[in-house]
């Protein structure tokens, strides 16, 4: 099993292991029966940049700062991951 890795038959705990866990599960039911379905979603890093302006009586200040992340949410569901009976049924991706 490697990280980033997964295929038909894992187990939730081995797609936990590989993928992390998912940003979030949904249910489906159909006529074939219930499944549950995890989401995974890209996470790129993200840029902030700040700008702040003060006054007080007879001062003033000016500030600013930048910020770098490597998470955060960002619509873009690349990857669901579906089960039946505890087992990876089927995985589909987002192409690009």
């Amino acid at each position: 099993m490697a990280a980033g890795k997964i295929a038909v038959g894992y187990t939730t705990a081995q797609v936990r292991v590989a993928l992390g866990a998912p940003h979030r599960t949904v249910s489906r039911v159909s006529g074939a029966g219930s499944s549950e379905v995890w989401v995974y979603v890209d996470n790129p890093p993200r840029f902030s940049l700040g700008l702040g302006i003060a006054s007080w009586r007879r001062s003033s200040a000016v500030g600013g700062g930048v910020g770098i992340s490597s998470g955060g949410f960002r619509d873009g569901e690349r990857m669901h991951v579906i089960f039946d009976n505890g087992r990876v049924s089927a995985i589909e991706t987002a192409k690009r």
